[in-house]
């Protein structure tokens, strides 16, 4: 599984680069959980909510904390 770091103080341009990279580079395996990193548990929200919206659904994402 490849590391990813985006580092930004846009979370709307973190969310954009995301969102590009979920689409251009999809999991082998439909059934794999994805994982993304967030600060926190309203990051996590704010990130599945946008990810619904741009892409029609978000599902089967793991959101660990850093901590």
């Amino acid at each position: 599984m490849p590391l990813f770091l985006s580092c930004s103080n846009r979370v709307e341009e973190l969310h954009t680069q995301l969102a590009r990279l979920l689409k251009l580079a999809p999991l082998k395996d439909p059934l794999q959980e994805e994982v993304i990193i967030v600060p926190g548990m309203a990051m996590q929200r704010w990130v599945n909510q946008q990810l619904a919206l741009q892409h029609g659904i978000a599902a089967n994402i793991h959101y660990p904390l850093p901590a």
